[in-house]
């Protein structure tokens, strides 16, 4: 069922941010409350816990990777354990000639 609200501006700057602080879509939201409401239970806007944070300094670190990587070959790790092997051994291998 689809249904029109007419929302005061205070009523939806508080909706609008609380699927803001969850990550959600306002009709989500809205859908969730109408439903609480419908059944009894209550939601304290204000009481809504926000979420987590994204790490910065890990997706820093991915970025920084991701930069590094540029322009290098893929490889599918298939030759790894042979390359860590004849380094242990003493070899020694340069960019163009690790195949």
């Amino acid at each position: 069922m689809t249904i029109t609200l007419h929302l005061s501006r205070s009523v939806q700057s508080k909706l609008e941010a609380l699927a803001t602080r969850n990550g959600l879509d306002i009709e989500i939201v809205a859908n969730d409350l109408l439903q609480q409401a419908v059944e009894g239970r209550t939601m304290d806007i204000a009481k809504t816990p926000a979420p987590i944070p994204a790490n910065e300094k890990a997706a820093a670190a991915l970025r920084r990777i991701a930069q590094m990587q540029q322009g290098m070959r893929y490889t599918d790790g298939s030759q790894t354990d042979r390359f860590i092997r004849e380094g242990r051994a003493g070899a020694m291998y340069s960019d163009d000639s690790a195949e």
